[in-house]
């Protein structure tokens, strides 16, 4: 029996992956090449008919690569950044599609690529046939949802964009198949939201839901892994502060609260000299004040980013499930307390 060959699949795989060039990579490459814009390359490309030879695909979760027997979407991507100077997904027009053009899984096989280019007389750096590491642990992430890592709240729409597999915001027209998926999931968060599921970023449900609402980016994350829904956004961990960077930005901070303080205590002598002596606040006032800053503490405690809590919602669940008949422990009770509570705390 023959010796074992450590990593031996793992090589074929990235031999393989070396096989293709994604449209972006060749595009980003050809353009840091020569200086031009992104329009110039993708215009270029497209008059020389670049599109017809050898496309391909990355297919499956194992991201394998596929001859492509149609260069539509190739064209649907050229179109794109000639059109708007980007690079990103794309619907083609006048065709029913379950999925759009991707500009990180459709592209060329490499070689042939290459071969076209010079053929054609085009620039060809020596970069276009390097192909980037691969990692057969992790399937990266589309590069349009790197703006929406680390974000704390995404408008509704957007949301619903995502979960749908498009890169918002979404400026071109839907296929009717593909805003009908768009608008299913867009009732699918604002029926979360009313249930209590997905907090706002406000705290304040109301009636109706507009596009822009503001869906705290933890608790979507929450949500779609309860249910088994995919979110493409990766949890990426912030890196630790520096204890440099921490100094700098606690005397920023201590500079700000001292600069507040000082407007604050021009406002309140302003304020007592024109309007007289105030009025003393009544006992249960503020014991009520003093409760909610409590409230209000122990949630931002709670509940964020390394915090025990997710989001609101979680924390609600768990106080129901540990003290359920309780008088006053309640999802109703409970999402009203807090959000007075959160509200008290932005009035210091």
């Amino acid at each position: 029996m023959s010796a074992p060959k450590t990593g031996a699949f793992t090589r074929i795989a990235a031999a393989r992956r070396a096989t293709f060039i994604s449209y972006r990579e060749a595009i980003e490459k050809l353009a840091a090449f020569t200086g031009d814009t992104l329009n110039e390359v993708a215009a270029n490309l497209k008059a020389e008919g670049l599109y017809a030879h050898s496309s391909a695909q990355l297919v499956g979760i194992e991201r394998s690569v596929r001859y492509s027997s149609s260069s539509l979407d190739i064209v649907t991507l050229l179109d794109v950044t000639i059109r708007d100077g980007a690079i990103r997904q794309a619907w083609p027009e006048g065709v029913l599609s379950d999925v759009p053009s991707d500009p990180d899984e459709d592209g060329w096989i490499r070689k042939t690529f290459i071969e076209a280019l010079r053929a054609a007389n085009l620039p060809c750096p020596d970069t276009l046939g390097e192909p980037p590491p691969y990692d057969a642990r992790s399937t990266p992430s589309p590069e349009w949802v790197k703006p929406f890592i680390g974000r704390r709240n995404i408008p509704l729409a957007d949301a619903a964009q995502i979960i749908a597999g498009l890169s918002p915001p979404v400026t071109y027209t839907l296929s009717p198949e593909v805003a009908a998926k768009v608008s299913e999931w867009d009732s699918s968060l604002c029926d979360a939201i009313r249930a209590s599921e997905i907090d706002l970023a406000d705290g304040e449900v109301d009636e109706e839901l507009a596009d822009d609402t503001l869906l705290v980016h933890a608790s979507i994350r929450s949500w779609c892994e309860r249910w088994g829904h995919a979110w493409p956004v990766p949890d990426v961990k912030p890196q630790p502060v520096g204890d440099a960077e921490l100094r700098k930005r606690l005397d920023e901070a201590d500079a700000e609260i001292e600069m507040l303080r000082t407007e604050r205590d021009a406002l309140k002598t302003a304020a007592s000299q024109a309007a007289g002596p105030p009025a003393p606040v009544p006992q249960d006032e503020r014991i009520e004040r003093t409760d909610l800053h409590v409230i209000g503490c122990l949630v931002r405690l709670l509940v964020g980013a390394g915090a025990p809590y997710g989001s609101q919602s979680v924390l609600i669940d768990a106080m129901l499930e540990k003290f359920s008949g309780v008088a006053g422990i309640s999802a109703r009770t409970l999402q009203k307390r807090f959000a007075k509570a959160n509200e008290s705390l932005e009035q210091i």
